[in-house]
């Protein structure tokens, strides 16, 4: 089963599980998706360029 129908899909999983998250990558892997998994919201934010330090000087803007 395809996914990610061929289109280049970027997929974030978080997940505080090892196995969980190479469960996760490995199945969207062979969905044919492009897959960053991380361990935490925190390590979520910073990939997005979202994290708390960041955020809070856009708010103070």
């Amino acid at each position: 089963m395809d996914l990610c129908y061929g289109l280049q899909v970027h997929v974030l999983a978080v997940d505080d599980s090892f196995v969980d998250r190479k469960v996760i990558e490995r199945l969207l892997t062979v969905s044919s998706c492009k897959v960053t998994a991380v361990d935490s919201g925190r390590r979520a934010l910073q990939f997005l360029g979202l994290d708390e330090e960041r955020t809070l000087i856009a708010l103070m803007v």
